[in-house]
This record gives structure tokens, C-alpha cells and sequence, in this order.
């Protein structure tokens, strides 16, 4: 799994770099981050300000992790992909967030 996100982190390295949006290396050995954990993936990057980020780029990140959390409620039992789609986003969308909301 590891493997894959490190694939993945330098693929989207080398487009960062094109268009000139590399961030700053923030390994200890001056290359690039290793994870060591997921949680590691997590955390902002060391050269980020948390204390800037705006609320609407906090609600981006917060969705996605809800989603997350809402995929890994309905992955079991094993639906056909097209039903598991369906069940995410209907959970997961705006308006059911609202009314769990309200219902607290």
C-alpha cells in the first residue's frame, strides 16, 4: 500500500514540478517524505501555516475524511460498485450532513 502512495506522491511530484507547485523537501535526509504511517500522510506538509488555511479548505479536507469513514461503514456486506457508489454519495452528500445536524 505504501508502495502505491509513494508512486502515486511521485507521480504527482513530477507534475507539481512542471507547472512550478513542488513543495519545499521536508525529509530529514533532503529527499523526498517517506510515510511511515498512514496518519503520516495526513498531517500538512511541515512548510504549511495551519493557522492560514482557510474554513472552506478545511471543509474540503473534512469531506473527503467523512467520506472516507462513510465508505469504510458500507464496503461490507460486498455490494456491486454502481450500489456502493450510490449509498456513499447519498450519505454523504450536503443535504444528509444537514440533517444529522439538526438531529443532534
Amino acid at each position: 500500500c505504501f508502495e502505491l502512495l509513494d508512486w502515486i506522491r511521485i507521480e504527482q511530484d513530477s507534475v507539481d514540478e512542471k507547472e512550478g507547485t513542488l513543495p519545499p523537501q521536508t525529509s530529514k535526509n533532503g529527499g523526498s517524505p517517506q510515510y511511515n504511517s498512514f496518519l503520516d500522510l495526513l498531517r500538512p506538509r511541515s512548510d504549511c501555516d495551519v493557522d492560514r488555511i482557510a474554513p472552506a479548505q478545511l471543509a474540503y479536507v473534512g469531506d473527503s475524511v467523512y467520506e472516507m469513514l462513510v465508505r469504510n461503514r458500507y464496503v461490507w456486506p460486498t455490494r456491486r460498485t454502481a450500489d456502493l457508489h450510490t449509498k456513499v454519495v447519498s450519505v454523504s452528500r450536503a443535504e444528509t450532513q444537514a440533517m444529522i445536524c439538526r438531529s443532534l
